[in-house]
């Protein structure tokens, strides 16, 4: 019996010390818009989640695009090629800190345009970060992927004179907060 009761104890132990764990790596993930506006956040790769699953890929760039094309030189919709429908989520890695504050401003909670859902865009940082590293990870998986026009989309779109624009849009963003 007092072994039974220690198993139960650790088992509920393991359990909180797993539940801290998920909620610390959450914070991790959650997207800070002043860090990202003053400079001391860098990351730029974003996890779209809530993706109605018959989106395609190109549906959802059209979608996109109204709003952020040549900000990005990174986009992936994984598809279930058996069920050809996507899985729910993307990555799209933004070629600057500052441009993931105005996609993330438009995209927040906002409702799909195409199929009748209910789903809500949910945005955050994602895992892997960086073209180079998302590049990486998904060259182990790059076989899994059947179709070519469901490979990953890599773009060379890095212009300075771009930066500097968002720069500035994003220093006047950040004024009028002030």
């Amino acid at each position: 019996q007092n072994n039974n009761n220690q198993n139960k104890q650790k088992n509920t132990d393991k359990k909180k010390k797993k539940k801290f764990k998920d909620k610390l790596e959450q914070k991790l993930f959650i997207i800070d818009l002043d860090n990202l506006i003053n400079g001391t956040e860098e990351r730029t790769t974003i996890m779209i989640r809530h993706i109605p699953n018959k989106y395609t890929t190109q549906a959802l760039l059209d979608e996109l695009n109204v709003y952020c094309k040549n900000k990005y030189d990174f986009f992936y919709l994984p598809i279930d090629d058996e069920n050809e429908c996507n899985l729910g989520y993307a990555f799209i890695n933004f070629i600057h800190p500052l441009h993931v504050v105005h996609f993330y401003h438009i995209f927040i909670h906002r409702k799909w345009n195409m199929y009748k859902s209910n789903k809500e865009c949910d945005l955050t940082f994602a895992k892997f970060q960086g073209r180079a590293e998302l590049t990486a990870n998904l060259e182990k998986n790059m076989d899994q992927i059947e179709d070519k026009k469901n490979l990953p989309l890599v773009l060379d779109v890095l212009n300075p004179a771009k930066i500097e624009l968002a720069k500035k849009y994003f220093e006047e963003i950040k004024k009028n907060r002030s």
